[in-house]
C-alpha cells in the first residue's frame, strides 16, 4: 500500500511538475479569503443587528425587508471577488483575473460616490421623519384636525399630509442628486 501511494504521489508530480506550490498556495489563499467572507458576514450582520436596522426600516415604511441579512451577503461576495481574483494571480492566471480586478477597481471608484448618496438620503429621511412627527404632534395639540374630519366625513388628515410631507421631502431630495 505504501509503494502504491508512492507511486500515485510520483505521478501527480510528474503530472503537475512545479505547480503543486503554487496550487497549495491557491487553495491556501480561497480557504483564508472564504473565511474571511464568512466572518464579514457575521459581523455586518450582527453589527446592524445591534443598531436594530431591519426594526426602525419596519417602522418607519412599515415594510419587512432583511437590510441586515442583504448587506452582510453583499460583503460576504465582495470579500470573495477579491479572493478569486487573488487566487487567480497566485496561479499567475492573469486573463481570468483581469475581469475581476478590473470590476474591483471600477466598484471601489464609486464607493465615495455610493456612501455620499446614503448620507444625503440618510438625511432626507432623517428631516422628512422630524418634519411627519412634527406636523403629527402640531395637530395633536389642536382640535383642528377632528374638526376638519367630522366636517368631511372622513379619517383626520394629520396622517395623510404628514406621510405626503414626508414623501414631498424624499422626493425632493431624491430629484436633486
Amino acid at each position: 500500500m505504501n509503494t502504491e501511494m508512492t507511486t500515485m504521489w510520483n505521478a501527480v508530480q510528474a503530472g503537475l511538475g512545479n505547480h503543486i506550490p503554487a496550487l497549495l498556495g491557491a487553495l491556501a489563499i480561497l480557504i483564508v479569503g472564504w473565511l474571511i467572507a464568512l466572518l464579514v458576514r457575521a459581523a455586518v450582520r450582527r453589527g446592524l443587528g445591534f443598531l436594530n436596522l431591519n426594526a426602525h426600516f419596519t417602522q418607519l415604511t412599515g415594510q419587512t425587508v432583511d437590510i441586515e441579512k442583504a448587506a452582510g451577503v453583499a460583503l460576504f461576495w465582495f470579500v470573495l471577488l477579491f479572493t478569486l481574483t487573488a487566487v487567480f494571480n497566485s496561479l499567475d492566471w492573469g486573463f481570468v483575473s483581469a475581469p475581476f480586478a478590473a470590476l474591483l477597481t471600477k466598484f471601489l471608484a464609486y464607493v465615495p460616490r455610493l456612501l455620499a448618496g446614503l448620507i444625503i438620503a440618510m438625511m432626507a429621511w432623517l428631516i422628512a421623519s422630524v418634519v411627519r412627527k412634527m406636523v403629527n404632534k402640531a395637530f395633536s395639540k389642536t382640535a383642528l384636525d377632528e374638526k376638519l374630519s367630522e366636517h368631511a366625513g372622513m379619517a383626520p388628515i394629520s396622517d395623510g399630509l404628514s406621510q405626503a410631507l414626508f414623501w414631498l421631502i424624499i422626493s425632493l431630495q431624491s430629484n436633486d442628486g
